[in-house]
């Protein structure tokens, strides 16, 4: 799906703000993961298209966010449990 990195910046903040304010509680991995991916968001344009692409791997996947064809940053997702 692609969509400006501005629309990514918009939700992550929006991540980032909650978990600073204890709405969610995401744990130390997921914080560190939120405010990296905001800081690296941050320093692009925020019109750029910015592709996620799912990438199948044993176990789950990853889901790599592209912008600019550059690799901002990848995440692992776990199949789930049921």
């Amino acid at each position: 799906m692609t969509l400006p990195v501005s629309h990514y910046l918009d939700v992550y903040k929006l991540r980032q703000s909650m978990a600073r304010n204890g709405v969610t509680r995401p744990n130390e991995e997921g914080r560190r993961l939120i405010d990296r991916l905001v800081e690296r968001l941050s320093d692009l344009d925020p019109g750029m298209p910015c592709d996620l692409k799912h990438l199948p791997a044993p176990g789950g996947e990853w889901i790599a966010f592209i912008a600019g064809g550059n690799e901002v940053a990848r995440i692992w997702v776990a199949e789930s449990d049921g």
